[in-house]
C-alpha cells in the first residue's frame, strides 16, 4: 500500500541524511511478511572516503540521538509511537 511504501521510502531518507550519505547505503530489506512490518539497511560506514563506523554510530548518546531523531522525523509522522 502507498503509505508503507513511502513510509520506508523516508526511513531510507533518512538513513542516508544521518550515515553519511545514500551512497553509504548498501541494501535496504524491507518485511512485510512479519507481524510488524520492519526494514533492514546495511549500511558501510565511510566517511572522508575511509571506513569510520564509530564517527557514524559513536556512543551511546549518539545512539539515543538518532533514535529521538528518527522518531521526530519519521515516526511521529506515521503516528507511531517511540519505543
Amino acid at each position: 500500500s502507498e503509505p508503507v511504501e513511502q513510509y520506508f521510502r523516508d526511513c531510507l531518507a533518512w538513513t542516508g541524511e544521518n550515515f553519511g550519505g545514500i551512497e553509504n547505503v548498501l541494501s535496504a530489506d524491507v518485511h512485510l511478511d512479519e507481524s510488524a512490518p520492519h526494514m533492514h539497511v546495511l549500511i558501510l560506514p565511510l566517511v572522508g572516503g575511509r571506513m569510520n563506523g564509530s564517527s557514524l554510530f559513536g556512543h551511546r548518546q549518539r545512539l539515543l540521538a538518532l533514535q529521538d531523531g528518527f522518531h521526530t522525523a519519521i515516526g511521529a509522522r506515521y503516528g507511531l509511537a517511540r519505543g
